[in-house]
This record gives structure tokens, sequence and C-alpha cells, in this order.
């Protein structure tokens, strides 16, 4: 036997499982549990926006949308967010401004897959 902490797992070398899965029925499961858990993410993303104003008052307004499924199932992502810009020139040495923004995004629950037989 080996010193160290590799000898407990020198010691099993060629020995048989303690537990029997043939006498439970699983001697033929063959799982892709990679297959099972992950999948493909496709990626929603939509951005709109405007913007204008005269000489002295400038605004802009853009809002946003995205979605991505995760590569785990039940690991989507959402995110719905909005913005406003606003300046104004009140002297041609005095300019205000204000910026004003929103983002919404679903805090994510514990892990819970559903995985489909």
């Amino acid at each position: 036997m080996s010193s160290g902490s590799n000898a407990g797992a020198h010691a099993n070398v060629g020995l048989k499982p303690t537990v029997d899965l043939s006498a439970e029925g699983y001697d033929n499961v063959n799982t892709d549990w990679q297959d099972a858990l992950f999948r493909n993410a496709p990626i929603s993303s939509y951005d709109l926006s405007v913007s204008g104003g005269n000489e002295k008052t400038r605004f802009a307004l853009s809002a946003g949308y995205f979605d991505q499924d995760g590569i785990i199932i039940n690991t989507g992502y959402k995110r719905l967010s909005s913005r406003l810009n606003l300046d104004h020139e009140i002297t041609s040495k005095v300019r205000i401004g204000a910026s004003i923004s929103y983002s919404k995004n679903p805090k994510p629950s514990a892990f819970r897959a559903t995985i489909p037989v």
C-alpha cells in the first residue's frame, strides 16, 4: 500500500464495486447527462431609441428587451430597460440635464432543473 492521500484509492484497484446496480435494474441505463442538462441558448435582444429637440432643449428616450434561455434548463435571464435623457441650455454658459433610467430583471430562483425523460 502507498502512503499519502491516495493510499485508499490504490487499495481499491481491481476490486468490484460494493453496490450491485444490476440487482436494482440500472445495469442498462445509458444517460448522456450533458445532453439531458444542456441545450442551445438562443438570445433575443430588441432596442428602440428616439431623440430630438431644438436649439435649447434636447432629449433622448430609449427602451430595450433582452431574453436568453440559458444553456442549463431553467436558468434563463430576462431584462427590460428604459432611459430618458434631458438637457436644457438656460444661458450660453449654464446648462442643466437629467437622466432617468429603469431596469427590471427577475431575480433568479434556486436552481430547479426538470430533466425531460
